[in-house]
């Protein structure tokens, strides 16, 4: 079905403009520069608006959008473009990062609790961008593994493995954080 330009402009505004924050986020912790971020986002809504014509591509829009957002990456190979470090406190808004469960399995609750959410936001940053966009769009952003499949053009294996592989090296970054910092001193079972 076929909307009205006013209608379309409508339905973008009020379903496409909520994922503004998600959106931005991942293009932070994918690139680390504000202004390639910002540029990335103001891309994709401006793709994104121009394919807006039927209510089909508004029903999952936030998987639209980031599937939009993925293309722009491929197309213009920004993957390859050079990553800087984060900014120190970038002004979006954060979801509260909890240890995956994997990683509370292997240690005790106490231990789990002595990692901040900046520690684990700087581990992110030491994935590799393969690793680090699945694991942001599966532990920070909530997509399922379809979701993802969907997204990234990736098959459900590779995205279950790059997953798998994302988490295990996090837990690695963040044990090896966590005993350079002498966090785990007080968990003599750990040492």
């Amino acid at each position: 079905m076929r909307l009205k330009p006013d209608a379309i402009k409508d339905c973008f505004k009020d379903e496409a403009l909520k994922h503004l924050n998600s959106l931005l986020r991942v293009a932070m912790y994918l690139f680390g520069d504000e202004s390639t971020a910002n540029d990335l986002i103001q891309e994709t809504y401006l793709r994104a608006y121009r394919q807006t014509g039927s209510l089909e591509c508004m029903a999952d829009c936030r998987v639209w959008l980031f599937k939009t957002m993925t293309g722009l990456i491929n197309e213009h190979q920004l993957a390859r473009s050079e990553i800087t470090e984060p900014l120190p406190d970038p002004e979006i808004e954060t979801n509260d990062l909890r240890p995956f469960p994997a990683f509370e399995k292997a240690m005790s609750q106490d231990i789990c609790n002595d990692i901040d959410n900046e520690m684990i936001k700087s581990a992110i940053w030491d994935l590799p961008l393969e690793l680090r966009y699945v694991v942001v769009l599966s532990f920070l952003e909530g997509f399922s593994h379809k979701e993802i499949v969907s997204i990234s053009d990736l098959d459900i294996g590779t995205v279950k493995s790059k997953l798998l592989a994302g988490r295990q090296l996090l837990q690695e970054i963040l044990w090896n954080r966590m005993v350079k910092e002498g966090l785990l001193k007080q968990y003599p079972a750990y040492c």
